[in-house]
């Protein structure tokens, strides 16, 4: 069965895919992840510049392996925490997320906040889009125009919608 629900686990996935990608923004997670990650590349670059100098030890080698292990697991832990506070904002009943559609007929835009919350939910809105309505995303203006028919179709239905391209 599809999972489409707005979670943690797979507001990692949509992570994943766009680390990949190289969408991920420093506004989209928070400073603490960045501070691990840059930790990271020092006892990388630490490493790469003791290798060109001489031959490392196995229990070197080792070291830097634990030391990498350990900073990618805080890194993980870190955005595990992040990514289940957002499923939480989300996902909460009390205070409802919603989006709201602000499209501009001038720029043929359509823009939402360009926080990680923000960011998470409408790729997951994506990939919900795209699996339920077979809709494949060549554009985002042109999900809309798509989705149009079918929302005003279903009496149900609500759907307040901003989607930013985030070239912002």
């Amino acid at each position: 069965m599809l999972d489409q629900s707005f979670s943690g686990s797979n507001f990692n996935i949509i992570f994943l895919k766009e680390n990949r990608k190289g969408n991920i923004k420093q506004r989209h997670l928070n400073p603490a992840y960045f501070d691990k990650h840059d930790e990271f590349n020092t006892v990388l670059n630490e490493k790469v510049v003791l290798k060109k100098t001489r031959t490392l030890s196995i229990e070197e080698l080792d070291s830097f392996a634990e030391k990498l292990g350990a900073i990618n697991k805080a890194k993980e832990e870190i955005r595990n925490n992040l990514f289940s506070d957002y499923a939480a904002i989300v996902n909460n009943e009390e205070t409802p997320f919603c989006f709201e559609i602000n499209y501009d007929k001038q720029n043929e835009i359509c823009t939402t906040k360009k926080d990680g919350v923000h960011f998470f939910a409408i790729k997951q809105l994506q990939h919900n889009l795209n699996k339920t309505f077979k809709v494949i995303q060549a554009d985002r203006n042109k999900i809309i125009k798509q989705m149009e028919k079918p929302v005003k179709l279903t009496t149900s239905f609500q759907c307040k919608l901003t989607i930013s391209s985030g070239a912002n």
